[in-house]
């Protein structure tokens, strides 16, 4: 959710992709200062 709002607006370096990683989803969002903001989220465990 926070992702779609991200790319809604009209921001052009703004355009964060979602990565896959062994313990779930991470977006990494660079605001105008230069930081480096990551956001992410835990998968579900295996139940295999």
């Amino acid at each position: 959710a926070y992702r779609a709002g991200v790319l809604a607006q009209a921001h052009p370096d703004s355009r964060p992709g979602l990565e896959r990683n062994a313990w779930g989803l991470t977006m990494l969002v660079t605001d105008p200062f230069g930081n480096r903001l990551t956001f992410w989220e835990r998968s579900a465990p295996d139940r295999t």
